[in-house]
């Protein structure tokens, strides 16, 4: 079930969490919460795939919706350039740059190229 935009914005500000994977040098949103349809609802509203994974240890069961691949971090950003956060402006906006940042790594763009060689340039930089 989709859910209204301002309604995830609000969630996001709440719950979720900004970072940057430090081993990977990449952008991940991690969205924990008790109630695992409103993760799923949260996901399809964004438009991703992400990860959901029941957490172990706590009293009452918790699940976190994990968003890290490329793809869906791109519809998290493009998400939250139409709707702004209140909260967590600052750090979406380190998200978003690293996420610029990520998609030029030589690495990461070797491996799109390996996925889909139309996309490599040309020996003349085209």
């Amino acid at each position: 079930m989709k859910l209204h935009p301002q309604y995830v914005v609000g969630f996001i500000d709440g719950e979720g969490s900004f970072y940057i994977d430090r081993e990977h040098k990449r952008p991940c949103l991690v969205v924990t919460n008790t109630n695992l349809k409103i993760l799923k609802s949260i996901a399809e509203t964004l438009g991703v795939k992400g990860y959901i994974k029941q957490k172990r240890g706590n009293k009452s069961p918790c699940w976190d919706l994990s968003i890290r691949s490329y793809n869906d971090v791109k519809k998290v950003v493009e998400f939250f350039e139409k709707h702004s956060l209140r909260v967590k402006h600052q750090r979406f906006e380190q998200f978003k740059k690293t996420f610029e940042e990520w998609k030029y790594h030589p690495q990461f763009v070797n491996k799109r190229y390996r996925e889909n060689p139309k996309l490599k340039p040309d020996a003349k930089g085209g």
